[in-house]
């Protein structure tokens, strides 16, 4: 017989979607216990009892979460950024017909650089700048590209367009993020976001090809549902104005509309 569901220990902390602070520890479904949480109220997945403070973490991806890049890094980034050239071909004619040759760039978790110096090319006079963690990574993105990453967003300057791939699923608080990006956004900003929805992937559950696992590894601090995230980007002031569901999971284009906070409360 299995073990009840018990409930989470040794936690402050509150659920990123909806607020409330039940967490139940589910463990139990899991091959090594990981600290895994649902949140009893909206069944946000998150690992409350692992992840403590955002210092913990950043020292975890200072060092241990991925290795130097590859030709394997390389190659992906590559794939990436075809698909970003389609994603981004209406915001970069608007631009030029703007003639705004110097948009500024930040992305969140820029890896070793190759998105904006992507984006450098088109640009020759944007001002680009990123984060990371990855300490080789940061040092790759120096001396290949010469884009001197940083650890955090510099907040002395607001920009035209916040990229965030796949990274808002590794930090604490997403929801305080995004509300950040949205006031360090210029007039007419935009924000692209991907974020993996697993949860869309538990149709399968139990069949082969489904590895909870992987789906749910504890770097993936937050797990969304398509329809929790979307919400979560409405709460935070955002506006959808485009969206795609079958590359690369849930990947958006958002600008900042405070009415669609208001009608998210």
């Amino acid at each position: 017989m299995q073990k009840p569901i018990e409930p989470m220990k040794d936690t402050n902390m509150k659920c990123p979607n909806c607020g409330g602070d039940h967490w139940e520890n589910v463990d139990k479904f899991r091959l090594k216990p990981s600290g895994m949480g649902l949140c009893m109220s909206c069944g946000f997945v998150s690992y409350p009892a692992k992840w403590k403070s955002k210092e913990e973490i950043f020292a975890h991806y200072r060092t241990d979460y991925r290795n130097p890049p590859t030709h394997a890094n390389l190659l992906r980034a590559n794939e990436r950024i075809t698909f970003t050239i389609n994603f981004f071909t209406t915001l970069s004619e608007n631009w030029k017909a703007e003639k705004n040759r110097k948009p500024a760039i930040c992305e969140v978790g820029a890896a070793f650089g190759a998105s904006l110096n992507f984006f450098r090319q088109i640009f020759p006079q944007a001002d680009v700048s990123g984060t990371e963690l990855t300490t080789s990574m940061r040092r790759n993105a120096a001396h290949e590209f010469g884009i001197k990453l940083s650890e955090d967003i510099d907040e002395s300057k607001t920009y035209d367009l916040i990229m965030s791939y796949k990274v808002l699923e590794h930090q604490v608080d997403p929801h305080l993020e995004l509300e950040r990006y949205a006031k360090l956004l210029k007039p007419g900003g935009l924000l692209y976001m991907s974020v993996p929805t697993w949860f869309k992937s538990l149709y399968n559950f139990g069949m082969s090809g489904f590895d909870l696992e992987y789906y749910f590894d504890p770097n993936h601090i937050n797990v969304w549902t398509r329809e929790m995230f979307e919400s979560m980007l409405k709460r935070a002031g955002f506006e959808i104005v485009k969206a795609d569901q079958v590359i690369y999971s849930s990947t958006y284009l958002c600008r900042v509309n405070p009415e669609m906070k208001k009608s998210q409360w």
